[in-house]
């Protein structure tokens, strides 16, 4: 699904991982929530990339929720090297 030396990018806090970084980020998060519902509001394809704006609705685990948070529309933007996923850079 990833390629070998993928990485994940957040430029509103010049964070660049590498794909052992971003997993390791990933798997401390499992948990963390009581339920996540993810609704992909728009999808962009162009040549070996796509963005996907979405919203990431959460409750955590005592099901309290911000909602402010979960209204705010977040954007992911997945650019495809050889059918593999090379960059993934988050604009929120």
């Amino acid at each position: 699904m990833l390629t070998k030396d993928a990485t994940f990018e957040h430029p509103r806090f010049n964070a660049v991982q590498s794909k052992a970084e971003y997993r390791k980020g990933l798997l401390s998060y499992l948990g963390e929530y009581g339920e996540c519902d993810i609704q992909v509001e728009n999808v962009i394809e162009g040549l070996n990339a796509v963005t996907v704006e979405y919203l990431h609705l959460c409750t955590d685990k005592n099901g309290n929720s911000n909602p402010e948070e979960n209204k705010q529309k977040l954007v992911t933007l997945f650019e495809f090297e050889n059918n593999k996923i090379k960059l993934i850079r988050h604009y929120f």
